[in-house]
């Protein structure tokens, strides 16, 4: 971290594996969330807001896929990161940053 910035590193996620917050105070933004290697940014962030405020009776996984095709997430077969995507979404949620449609199936 650059001088002036004060920081925290912290595990998140099953087992504390591959994603990380890092909360960063950088003349007023708010963190950034850290998820397998692709830093989101609270613009980012922004956007996924968005895009369920414009689909409010899109399910979760529908959500994922639309994120998906607006970031160009691919697996290297062509499918889209949808699971990848979804524990994305989760996370977010998790940490307070946005909300999601209710889950419509628990397992």
């Amino acid at each position: 971290m650059a001088a002036g910035e004060r920081g925290e590193l912290r595990k998140n996620g099953a087992r504390g594996l591959r994603s990380y917050f890092v909360s960063v105070t950088l003349g007023g933004m708010e963190g950034e969330f850290r998820y397998r290697g692709r830093i989101i940014t609270a613009a980012e962030v922004e956007f996924i807001r968005q895009l369920i405020a414009e689909h409010p009776h899109t399910n979760r996984r529908q959500l994922s896929l639309r994120l998906c095709e607006a970031w160009g997430w691919r697996q290297a077969n062509g499918a889209p990161r949808d699971m990848v995507c979804r524990g994305l979404l989760l996370q977010l949620q998790r940490a307070g940053r946005l909300e999601l449609p209710p889950a419509r199936q628990l397992r």
